[in-house]
């Protein structure tokens, strides 16, 4: 007989995205906004940054640095229509002291069983290397990557001291705007609590919320004009050059699983605004898309937040615990290199692990309007061992190990 599923099953990807949503901006978001700037002003994409145009992270007293973050933080407000009412509060931490609380926010989203069973499913799928470890590229990774980042547990606003590696004025806006949105939404309780579930509609609340900041960045990253770019590149460099290249890298999934959530989820906002102005995206924060695809394509969401097609994974073998059990969307094909085109047709998914001793079977069913497209996608990307099959208006795959 089969056990049930245990109520913590969660996703491939879902592990400490709450804890991301703090954390990744500080070294990710940065680049997102300088790439839309390089668009506008594409002559200073190859303008190597001078020593004094980094000037603007370089701290020299606590007043100085009080009345930056207060100039930062009026900023925020003024292109996010909201006022917080009183200053963020600000901690400064060493690097050591950053790595310990980097560190403390992944263990405090990990659960022991539900890290293995993630790794079990991201090796099967081909996501991690044999010797890759989730859990482990997390926290190596960003560690030595952070600059600053705000907590909704603790409601501060975390700036790491140092020279090369301090945060740039955008960093920290991005940052403000994370508090800008718990005052008003409750990050952690509403907008970002977990859905052990439905990691795909996780990931498409935590989109809202990095793209929102990533938009807002955005458009403080232009109000600068060229040479403010320049020197948010210089800082943004800075930083890059004081991380060990091994930890620059992060597996292709990873990445793009990282890369989502402020790329396209900055072009949803953004959409969001022009469509609707600051309401819709309000709307978004208190009604958030249902799906990734709906982030992907925001025309959807507009059109009314429906609710994906319900697809359903075949039952664990006999003897099989099943581990984990969760929704598969649109990110999460993208992810895995999918391209684009054939991801739209995506109209519903869901991923399951299974255990019968040393065994794992990776079960995965996605509903799609072009069966045979995403069927040849995913032979071509997922490891030898695939199993996929195509249906009337759905991929299955199974994969052991």
């Amino acid at each position: 007989m089969s056990t049930p599923e245990p109520p913590s099953a969660a996703a491939p990807a879902s592990t400490t995205r709450r804890a991301f949503l703090a954390i990744i901006a500080a070294g990710l978001a940065v680049f997102v906004g300088l790439g839309v700037l390089a668009a506008k002003f594409p002559s200073t994409s190859t303008t190597a940054p001078s020593a004094a145009a980094t000037t603007n992270t370089t701290s020299t007293t606590a007043v100085d640095q009080t009345a930056r973050l207060a100039a930062i933080q009026q900023s925020a407000e003024q292109l996010r229509s909201v006022s917080l009412g009183h200053p963020v509060a600000v901690e400064r931490i060493d690097r050591q002291q950053a790595t310990s609380l980097i560190r403390r926010l992944i263990a405090a989203e990990a659960h022991a069983r539900r890290t293995a069973a993630t790794d079990d499913a991201l090796h099967l799928l081909g996501a991690l290397g044999a010797d890759e470890h989730l859990q482990t590229l997390q926290t190596d990774g960003l560690a030595a990557q952070v600059a600053g980042l705000y907590d909704p547990a603790t409601k501060k606003l975390y700036v790491v001291d140092g020279t090369a590696a301090q945060a740039t004025d955008s960093t920290l806006l991005h940052e403000i705007v994370h508090a800008l949105q718990d005052a008003r939404y409750d990050l952690q309780r509403e907008v970002l609590a977990p859905r052990p579930f439905d990691a795909d509609g996780e990931s498409a609340a935590q989109a809202v919320a990095e793209g929102d900041a990533t938009e807002v960045q955005t458009r403080y990253l232009q109000s600068q004009g060229v040479a403010g770019a320049i020197g948010e590149l210089g800082g943004a460099l800075n930083q890059l050059s004081e991380v060990p290249a091994d930890q620059r890298r992060l597996p292709p999934f990873l990445q793009r699983s990282l890369e989502f959530p402020y790329i396209r989820g900055a072009a949803f906002v953004t959409t969001l605004r022009a469509r609707g102005g600051e309401a819709a995206v309000d709307r978004a924060f208190r009604d958030p898309p249902k799906s990734t695809l709906q982030v992907l394509i925001p025309e959807r969401y507009l059109a009314g937040n429906r609710p994906p097609v319900a697809v359903t994974l075949p039952k664990p073998d006999a003897r099989a615990q099943r581990v984990l059990s969760t929704t598969f969307g649109a990110a999460d094909l993208l992810a895995l290199g999918i391209d684009e085109t054939v991801v739209r047709t995506w109209r519903g998914g869901k991923i399951a692990l299974d255990r019968v001793g040393r065994r794992r079977i990776l079960s995965m069913v996605v509903s799609t309007i072009r069966p045979a497209d995403l069927a040849r996608a995913l032979r071509r990307t997922l490891p030898r061992q695939a199993q996929v099959r195509v249906g009337r208006a759905a991929v299955s795959v199974r994969i052991v190990g």
